[in-house]
């Protein structure tokens, strides 16, 4: 299913070339007409029978408001642990933080996580993440366990929308040693809503619809779900989201980013299958959908070297899980996985000479987990064990009127992973001490015909430390390797990069290494909940792309370190009220040149005040950044000035029409005129946002 947006002022020239576009248009016109449509109705019934409830049937539930530290995560370990007592900086944002947040897409969820920076905006889709200075291939991301590989230029990765998203777990620091490759700076965990997220217990069916409006760029969001919980083995979720922004953006310098609009749509179908009461067999369905007209580096604005594109933007991924757990038997903790995901780019120059680009990558994987626990010694353990396999095959076509071509930055090709890891989690001293090793060998191989192949091996062991001393004092250690292999865009580049400069495949590239410690403490005390981290990261061995006079290819060149300070404080008022403030120091070097490096954000202090009644009907915040100068970086070019920027959010349960919700909100308050560390572009203008949500269950 695709949403084609065709210009007026498209060329004949180009309807020579491409003669369905014009049907295809028309289709995908029919195709989004069609599923508004279907929105709209569903919308409408889920109003219709939720709003005549009699009020006074309303049951008010009043949660007890816990840290959070108390959070379970599964990233740091893949076993369930709270954060209080993860071996690493872990943090995690769920769909209650990102509704209140009013987020429209991941780049709005992780913007304000301490470590984290999105890097390419303001336009979405160009958005990728930087975890403590490191992007790109340097930081893994996933879906409900599946891979996120597709990378290429500035094309941009985060393609999903947030109505489906029901968590979002983020690892700091190098991860290797559970997850492999391209886990140098951390990993992001997105996962998906499943019916027990949004039913309680006796609930058997639900449905709910958003409604959502900014004010910056004319940005219109609308969702609906339905799920249930029949009688029986079975659980079910579909959900499906729509949104259409205007073509340009007003940004903090009263100025307009034209061709800026996006139109597209996602929709996610989860079944699920309970064999025994304790496993699950799940498959799930999601598709991403998206059209813009922008240009070919989203990240920049228009102009001779940066032409203007209709692009078309899909995603889909089809997964199959098995989860048992079952206690006192071999399999008392056990996973299964695997998964198809594609992602597909296709890019139609608006002007000069008539070219279509897709760039598409599949990737087919399979992860096989256990965990055991037993004593040894009458010392506690806890043995998590696992392999995965993955392939990723890429696949680049550039069509002209003179005829289809590869296109040399994105080559065909094939990397294909496998790895096996084991975990230990050692309890000691009544299990206030946990001491946890860790090893992963990972096997890869990168093949492109015409090519020698590139293939190693990389060994990833860690030992991570936390000690439950006290509730208010509970420190913690990380130490260990990882590595990112080379991608297939650095090893087989070929043809025109530009006039007078070509591409040189190195097959020759060797994994970037790192080494990496972290050491910090949380706890709580009373009304107090904190976290502080220290970590330091040497790398060497960086791929690195080096633009000659008349070639341009991939070496591995630098060694780099990066340290900083993070930290984040939470101190509940009382009465409702709470307030949170978090500081971010980070430093980079290259130890070659001793130069800073410029990917580094300038440090930031995150404030802010929150309210949220007992009833949980009525809630407001008005939070801050608070970002120094950047001038270490040697090209005064890269250096970016200091700014304040303050939002006010708000969400209000309407009363009168039963689980009904109005959200407003205002970002940058004040309209502050600044620009993110890197970026080429202003940040957007004060902006309104209003929401409007109904649910309903029975």
């Amino acid at each position: 299913m695709s949403y084609h947006t065709g210009g007026a002022n498209q060329k004949k020239s180009d309807d020579r070339l491409y003669p369905q576009r014009n049907s295809e248009d028309k289709e995908g016109e029919l195709q989004m007409r069609i599923f508004t449509r279907v929105f709209i109705i569903l919308s409408a019934c889920a109003w219709g029978v939720g709003s005549f409830r009699p009020a006074a049937a309303e049951e008010t539930q009043v949660k007890k408001s816990r840290s959070n530290l108390d959070t379970v995560v599964v990233i740091g370990t893949k076993t369930e642990k709270d954060i209080l007592s993860s071996p690493q900086s872990v943090s995690v944002v769920t769909s209650e933080a990102i509704e209140k947040g009013m987020a429209r897409d991941i780049g709005d969820i992780l913007r304000e996580v301490p470590g984290v920076e999105i890097d390419g905006g303001p336009r979405a889709i160009g958005e990728d993440i930087n975890i403590r200075g490191l992007s790109g291939a340097r930081v893994q991301i996933r879906q409900d366990g599946a891979r996120m590989d597709f990378l290429s230029g500035h094309l941009g990765r985060l393609f999903s929308d947030v109505d489906a998203i029901e968590s979002i777990e983020i690892l700091k620091g190098s991860a290797s040693s559970l997850y492999g490759s391209d886990a140098i700076g951390g990993v992001i965990n997105i996962r998906t809503k499943e019916p027990g997220d949004l039913l309680a217990e006796g609930e058997k069916f639900g449905m709910r619809t958003r409604f959502n409006y900014s004010s910056v760029n004319q940005d219109y969001r609308e969702a609906v779900s339905v799920f249930g919980i029949p009688n029986g083995p079975f659980e079910y979720l579909f959900n499906f989201s729509h949104w259409d922004s205007d073509k340009g953006m007003d940004l903090s310098d009263n100025t307009q980013l034209t061709n800026s609009g996006q139109q597209g749509a996602e929709g996610l179908a989860k079944l699920i299958y309970h064999p025994t009461d304790s496993s699950d067999l799940v498959f799930s369905y999601n598709k991403f959908d998206e059209n813009s007209t922008v240009p070919g580096n989203p990240a920049t604005a228009l102009s001779s070297s940066n032409l203007l594109r209709d692009r078309i933007t899909e995603r889909e991924l089809f997964n199959l899980g098995f989860v048992n757990k079952a206690e006192g038997s071999w399999l008392e903790d056990f996973q299964a996985n695997a998964y198809y995901h594609l992602t597909e780019i296709r890019q139609d120059k608006r002007t000069g000479a008539a070219q279509l680009d897709h760039n598409d990558l599949d990737t087919l994987g399979i992860e096989l987990k256990n965990s055991n626990k037993f004593d040894l010694v009458q010392i506690p353990n806890q043995l998590t064990y696992g392999i995965e396999y993955y392939k990723d095959n890429g696949r680049g076509n550039r069509l002209t009127s003179s005829g289809g071509a590869s296109i040399g930055s994105f080559p065909d090709g094939s990397f294909t992973g496998w790895a096996p890891f084991i975990q230990d989690e050692i309890s000691f001293f009544d299990d206030r001490l946990d001491v946890i090793p860790g090893l992963r060998w990972d096997n890869f191989e990168s093949e492109s015909s015409g090519n020698p192949t590139n293939k190693d091996n990389r060994v990833s062991p860690k030992i991570g430390l936390v000690y439950q001393w006290r509730e208010w004092l509970n420190p913690f250690f990380n130490y260990g390797l990882g590595f990112r292999a080379p991608r297939l865009t650095e090893l087989y580049p070929s043809g025109t990069h530009f006039p007078g400069n070509t591409f040189v495949a190195n097959p020759n590239l060797i994994p970037e290494k790192s080494e990496n410690l972290e050491a910090g403490a949380r706890g709580k005390w009373n009304r107090f909940s904190y976290e502080a981290a220290y970590y330091l990261i040497h790398a060497e061995d960086f791929i690195e792309t080096v633009v000659g006079t008349t070639t341009t290819t991939s070496r591995n060149l630098n060694q780099v370190e990066l340290w900083g300070l993070e930290g984040s404080l939470n101190f509940d008022l009382g009465a409702g009220f709470s307030t949170f403030t978090s500081l971010e120091i980070r430093r980079g070097k290259n130890t070659e040149t001793d130069e800073f490096l410029t990917s580094i954000a300038p440090d930031e202090i995150g404030t802010g005040l929150k309210y949220e009644n007992p009833e949980k009907t009525f809630y407001a915040s008005f939070s801050g950044r608070l970002v120094g100068t950047q001038e270490r970086p040697p090209l005064s070019a890269n250096h970016t000035s200091g700014y304040n920027v303050w939002d006010l959010k708000t969400a209000v349960k309407i009363p009168w029409i039963k689980e009904t919700k109005l959200s407003f909100g205002v970002e940058n308050i004040f309209d502050k005129s600044y620009r993110e560390h890197l970026a080429s572009l202003r940040a957007p203008a004060r902006n309104f946002i209003v929401g409007l949500s109904k649910e309903f269950k029975w």
